[in-house]
């Protein structure tokens, strides 16, 4: 008697294990991690004037934004300079102190208009080349640095 309650008690607990494995196979997987969105494409900016254009730039570099600074860019700047090269070029210049309150523009003969911007501590202007593109203006950056382009 006692080996048949043996036996059964076995049976039971291999039966058990059984029904446990089955269970654990037949379980779906969780699902695997969404990848994480590719970063939105920058947007333009809409600056109504070339100053406007010039000082949202500047802006947006000294906070180290960017992307924010990118929007104010030309198409013939971000077909120079791919988003993430131009990201690299702003982490490696440094900046000067300058004074956006002392802006001037300077049309030419051409379409464009040069903003200058009065650097602080220092009787120099930085110069800042802006075209109107769709209606609001842009920062013309093909060679040079972020905070010194030049077309």
């Amino acid at each position: 008697m006692k080996t048949r309650l043996v036996l059964i008690f076995v049976l039971a607990a291999v039966a058990a294990a059984a029904a446990i494995a089955i269970i654990l196979v037949r379980r779906p997987k969780p699902p695997d991690p969404l990848p994480a969105p590719a970063p939105a494409p920058p947007q333009q900016a809409q600056a109504s004037t070339p100053s406007e254009a010039v000082v949202g730039y500047l802006q947006a570099l000294s906070e180290s934004d960017f992307g924010a600074a990118y929007e104010h860019l030309s198409a013939a700047s971000h077909s120079a300079h791919p988003y993430e090269e131009f990201a690299a070029l702003c982490e490696e210049s440094k900046g000067p102190s300058l004074d956006l309150e002392s802006v001037s523009e300077h049309p030419t003969e051409s379409d464009r208009v040069i903003v200058t911007v009065s650097v602080l501590w220092d009787p120099a202007e930085a110069s800042f080349t802006t075209v109107r593109e769709d209606g609001a203006w842009r920062v013309v950056f093909i060679e040079g640095r972020p905070w010194f382009p030049y077309p």
